[in-house]
């Protein structure tokens, strides 16, 4: 076979999404959740990656039903009460606004609405001038063209593609890619959301799968959470190992799995005795995250140190820090590098 033909029977595999590396969109298939499988605030709080506003009484959730073919989840919102709605966005880092400027771009998602919503679902892609990251930034609304949106009377008995062009300007230093409502909803509506894809070129080509690893991988730059596999009356999970400072305070080192974005917040989902610190042959002692806090990043971002105060330690004796005893998965801490 010729080299000629190699590369033209490639371009064509792009039919059946065989071109890897066009997807511009991290955990674009809902595919990673650490945080969690529901959120009812703005921010990051379930799905990795995306930046979910509630406005009014919106619940996000994990979707695993009546999906299109090769997904195996969405990200859901749903109404609680009248004049809600929900959107998702996803912000890009500088290093790919810069290959991106002066470019043509194709945004696509799978979208499914409720039978009685009302208007439609479209997109948000905006830029900035000077910065990648969302807080305090100023964001400008691109023009989008060839814009398909999704609606009541095409998305709710199947999933619609959606999709349109958008052009990022030459002086972009920040961008974001958004699937957002028309109109505030009525209570118990909902709209889900999987295969959300941006990509080079006027065209939206078969949306690129990843391997969960793949996936994962990607998100630890932005997130990550240590395991909790705490079940009811079982020893929590380890966070990270260390030594006793004081007979006050415990010092702990943790190595994130990949190198982060930048230095990482130290957060958690709770803070009533949700950790435990202990040595040697000595009992946990119980601690709210509040005790927590982070020192340093090291290594380039790969490693991080933190403290846990109010214990009641023999200074100099090794120590480790652990989800806190029958403290079940949904109590976790995170470290956030997101943007």
């Amino acid at each position: 076979m010729s080299r000629a033909r190699e590369f033209a029977d490639l371009a064509g595999s792009a039919d059946a999404g065989g071109l890897t590396g066009r997807r511009l969109t991290i955990n674009g298939a809902m595919q990673v959740w650490q945080r969690g499988l529901t959120q009812t605030s703005t921010g990051y709080g379930c799905v990795d990656r995306w930046q979910n506003t509630v406005s009014g009484t919106t619940t996000f959730s994990q979707d695993t039903a009546s999906l299109p073919t090769g997904f195996e989840y969405a990200l859901r919102w749903t109404t609680g009460a009248s004049s809600s709605y929900g959107q998702s966005r996803q912000f890009l880092e500088t290093s790919t606004v810069k290959i991106l400027r002066g470019r043509t771009l194709t945004a696509s998602a799978y979208v499914k609405v409720s039978g009685s919503y009302s208007g439609f679902v479209s997109w948000e892609i905006a830029y900035s001038t000077t910065s990648d990251v969302d807080a305090g930034n100023t964001w400008l609304q691109l023009t989008e063209t060839n814009v398909v949106t999704a609606s009541a009377s095409d998305a709710s008995s199947d999933y619609k593609r959606i999709s349109c062009n958008v052009t990022i300007p030459s002086n972009a230093v920040g961008a974001y890619i958004g699937i957002v409502p028309d109109a505030a909803q009525a209570s118990g509506e909902w709209v889900s959301a999987t295969g959300v894809q941006l990509e080079l070129g006027d065209t939206a080509t078969p949306f690129e799968h990843r391997s969960f690893g793949d996936e994962y991988n990607r998100c630890l730059r932005y997130t990550y959470v240590p395991r909790n596999d705490s079940t009811s009356g079982s020893d929590g999970s380890t966070i990270a190992t260390g030594f006793c400072q004081t007979g006050s305070i415990g010092v702990y080192f943790t190595e994130f799995p990949v190198p982060m974005r930048d230095i990482p917040t130290l957060t958690t989902t709770s803070t009533a005795g949700s950790i435990e610190q202990a040595y040697h042959n000595a009992g946990a002692t119980s601690h709210n995250v509040s005790d927590m806090s982070y020192i340093a990043s090291i290594s380039g971002n790969q490693k991080a140190c933190f403290t846990v105060g109010s214990a009641s330690f023999s200074g100099g004796e090794g120590a480790f820090c652990r989800y806190a005893t029958g403290n079940i998965a949904d109590n976790i801490i995170v470290f956030s590098a997101e943007l």
